[in-house]
């Protein structure tokens, strides 16, 4: 990463004399030290060598206490606003549209873009594979249709906000800010290690439901169920996308609870095989 410390030195020599002080003319000196981020961020994300030139000799030893300590505040806020413009899931250089301007402009819809990102890759780890019937084409489908919707939010910093918080919720199995009643199943389920529920908000009363493990001591048996629920009462009822078995889940405290009814007893030989179990008491671990 390019060296802030160096860039300021080199740009003080090249443009700032000490008589106009960085406490003496803050707003001179904040706007050079934005341009100064914009351009070496810039150079960082193309991968080009910050060519800094040499700092002046005892530039900084001559400089009152002041002037030093403005100047290394300076230096972590530029390396900190480095650090966000480097975790965008876009390249900053070829942002054309206000949204994606206004995102490289704001340290915080930055800071919400790469968290978002994130989220993303793991979810579509967890809803990615051999079985996974389809999810992973419906998950990419609701990230370009959000994509859409964040599109359409222009430049606007709140309409960002909130529609970054939203998807990033959703992708980290979190309910919404607004109370819905699929929020008491959404979330990430444990069962002693060997079986998991993942339950993912669609809206306010649906989500896509995922449930998967192997039986612990030799794997006579695995189960993989996956669908979308909706809720009834207080129940939520997932249709299996494959097999097309009915599984019904319940809230149980702050967990989830697969009871032994016969529809889930169906569920089980048609999704785990001889033998096999989903109807467990799970852990919330989300």
């Amino acid at each position: 990463m390019y060296d802030a410390r160096q860039g300021i030195v080199s740009y003080l020599e090249s443009g700032l004399d000490m008589s106009d002080s960085v406490l003496g003319n803050p707003r001179r000196t904040i706007l050079r030290s934005d341009d100064l981020f914009r351009r070496r961020c810039d150079e960082n994300s193309s991968g080009a060598s910050a060519k800094a030139a040499p700092a002046s000799e005892g530039l900084l030893e001559h400089a009152g206490p002041a002037v030093k300590t403005a100047l290394m505040v300076l230096v972590t806020c530029l390396s900190l606003r480095c650090d966000l413009a480097a975790g965008q899931s876009f390249d900053c250089r070829k942002a054309s549209s206000s949204t994606e301007k206004a995102i490289c402009a704001s340290a915080e819809l930055s800071a919400l873009d790469s968290r978002m990102t994130t989220a993303w890759k793991k979810s579509t780890e967890i809803f990615t594979g051999p079985e996974a019937e389809g999810m992973d084409v419906t998950l990419r489908n609701e990230q370009r249709e959000w994509l859409g919707k964040r599109n359409a939010c222009g430049g606007n910093m709140s309409c960002l906000r909130f529609a970054y918080q939203q998807r990033t919720a959703v992708l980290e199995f979190r309910p919404f800010p607004e109370a819905a009643p699929v929020d008491r199943f959404v979330g990430k389920f444990d069962h002693q290690g060997f079986m998991r529920v993942y339950v993912q908000r669609l809206d306010a009363n649906s989500a896509r439901v995922l449930v998967e493990g192997a039986e612990p001591k030799t794997a006579r048996w695995l189960c993989h169920f996956e669908g979308i629920g909706t809720v009834h009462e207080n129940r939520l009822e997932a249709i299996d996308a494959e097999t097309e078995h009915r599984l019904l889940l319940e809230q149980d405290g702050s967990g989830i609870l697969i009871p032994n009814l016969d529809s889930n007893l169906e569920a089980n030989f048609a999704n785990c095989g001889l033998n096999g179990m989903m109807n467990f008491k799970y852990r919330r671990t989300r």
